[in-house]
């Protein structure tokens, strides 16, 4: 019998660093803790100026849409299992042009 997920000893952030799709991790009070060079480029940001920050001080949405999300991620550091719609983001670069993502 092979071995569990819980024996192994899986280098997560090299793991989350090589995932070809855009991947970001927030400890509980919604802060950056990682983000893979695919996030940072869909998201035109640096590690730098995400690690730490609150995701939405990163990312300024409006309130109502603020509330859906909060509530999802709540749920889901909850244990429980949560979706969202998709929502289109315009994401201002560094550069200033806006950039739509899911």
């Amino acid at each position: 019998m092979g071995a569990s997920f819980a024996d192994t000893r899986t280098d997560f952030p090299r793991l989350i660093k090589d995932i070809p799709t855009p991947l970001m991790v927030l400890d509980h009070g919604l802060c950056f803790i990682a983000a893979n060079d695919c996030y940072l480029e869909m998201t035109r940001r640096t590690e730098a100026a995400l690690l730490g920050n609150f995701v939405f001080n990163a990312f300024p949405e409006a309130e109502d849409r603020v509330a859906v999300m909060r509530e999802a991620f709540k749920g889901a550091l909850a244990g429980n299992i949560t979706s969202l719609e998709r929502y289109v983001f315009a994401i201002k670069g560094n550069d200033g042009i806006s950039v739509d993502s899911w």
